[in-house]
């Protein structure tokens, strides 16, 4: 699987969609049978994140609601540090995380795992 974000832009007003490079739209059904959702925390508070490790998928995922409710995911490739995880997709996703003063990381002692 490569880097992927799941959930909506913005500008978009749509349900949640997945995208990849350069946050264009995937049209597939390559990934129906993934479990893509309820990797965010339950509270639904904004701008509080969960990190997982997809051990089966070889990913690294982080998960959070917008201010709206809205869940949001980005895959990234490999298993990764929650700091290395969250580096990796503002470099590639400029301006998609929340803001660095506001987004934290729910499980500090480490990634939670994900086996399929």
């Amino acid at each position: 699987m490569p880097m992927l974000f799941y959930g909506t832009l913005v500008d978009s007003g749509r349900k949640r969609e997945l995208h990849g490079v350069r946050l264009q739209p995937l049209e597939s059904h390559l990934f129906d049978a993934f479990k893509l959702g309820k990797l965010a925390p339950y509270s639904r508070l904004p701008d509080v994140a969960n990190h997982w490790h997809l051990v089966d998928r070889n990913h690294s995922a982080l998960a959070w609601h917008t201010a709206e409710g809205v869940e949001q995911t980005v895959f990234v490739p490999g298993l990764h540090s929650a700091i290395d995880t969250i580096a990796i997709i503002r470099e590639e996703y400029p301006g998609l995380l929340p803001s660095p003063l506001t987004l934290r990381v729910n499980n500090e002692e480490g990634a939670y795992l994900y086996h399929d």
